[in-house]
């Protein structure tokens, strides 16, 4: 089986974190990476498009990759 491959980002916080430190800091990131500037320059120079999630958003793609690519790493047997 093939896999199509893409690059990818999040921002994790510790598992106990308190919901609003984790709110405030989406909040944050999210401004600054929605502002025009700042997608203008990573498109130009890292040709990269943001899609911008929240946690719930990105929980379940999460969980995909590391579906995918555990499967991937067990079946081929890579090893650090």
């Amino acid at each position: 089986m093939t896999h199509n491959t893409l690059a990818w980002w999040g921002i994790f916080a510790p598992k106990d974190t308190p919901p609003d430190i984790v709110e405030s800091m989406a909040k944050s990131v999210k401004e600054i990476l929605g502002e025009p500037a700042v997608a203008a320059q990573l498109q130009e120079t890292q040709q990269m498009t943001l899609l911008l999630a929240d946690g719930k958003a990105f929980a379940p793609f999460f969980a995909r990759q590391v579906s995918i690519w555990g499967q991937v790493v067990r079946e081929n047997n890579i090893r650090a």
